[in-house]
């Protein structure tokens, strides 16, 4: 409920501070390899868990049986972002993001069962993860470099992320579902960001880490106050 608070009151401060702004920004990405997708990978097929302790070793005579849970992601490495921002001068300005991202998740149980040197592996599916992850987030931007029709700058947005999880298990010829919700903050870090491009369309490209992915590609719409544009 605090995260709740603070995000609310930080976004009302964002408004007010952007309402005077001159320069205001719409843009749409899809990100690449964001940090949910990144962790669910590493514990994904390639990747036990933890072998020591999730697996269970049982020797009767000559035969060695390993047991264990495992996880596959069956999801892209995309999600999907949405930004505005406000530029408060030519070095600065701020922003909100709101992204989407969905991850499926198959979960089975394999066996290894060794005997006289030869492994027999067998695998028994039991269930689907899928998970929807939202995320909201307020930025700051710094320009680096801008002319024109070129800009480099970097980024760095703090928020809320909120994950509803619905967990199928199959057994018996019928499925069950348990549904879970979870938040947590959110934080993406932008090294460098290029936008190309006029007025008042430009594409652009962000490399970085966080919810809203290592690489992100998309367009920019800039709108600009009538006062403003009598002036240019």
């Amino acid at each position: 409920m605090k995260r709740i608070s603070l995000l609310i009151f930080l976004l009302i401060g964002f408004t007010f501070s952007c309402l005077a702004q001159p320069e205001h920004r719409i843009t749409a990405s899809v990100g690449f390899y964001n940090h949910t997708y990144i962790l669910d990978e590493y514990k994904s097929t390639d990747h036990y868990y933890n072998e020591q302790e999730l697996y269970d070793y049982h020797n009767y005579n000559d035969t060695i049986i390993c047991t264990g849970n495992r996880t596959e992601l069956k999801s892209k490495p995309i999600n999907l972002n949405i930004h505005y921002e406000c530029m408060l001068g030519k070095r600065a300005g701020i922003g909100v993001c709101v992204g989407y991202n969905n991850l499926k998740i198959k979960q089975y149980t394999e066996t290894d069962t060794t005997f006289s040197s030869s492994v027999n592996t067998t695998i028994h599916y039991w269930g689907d993860l899928h998970k929807h992850l939202f995320i909201i987030m307020p930025e700051a931007i710094i320009n680096y470099f801008k002319r024109t029709h070129l800009a480099m700058y970097g980024k760095l947005g703090f928020g809320l992320s909120l994950c509803l999880e619905k967990n199928i298990i199959y057994a018996d010829s019928k499925s069950d579902s348990k549904k879970m919700f979870r938040s947590g903050p959110s934080l993406q870090y932008t090294l460098l960001g290029i936008e190309i491009g006029g007025m008042p369309w430009r594409g652009f490209a962000e490399f970085g880490y966080g919810y809203q992915g290592v690489a992100q590609v998309g367009v920019k719409y800039t709108f600009k106050k009538k006062e403003d544009r009598v002036g240019e």
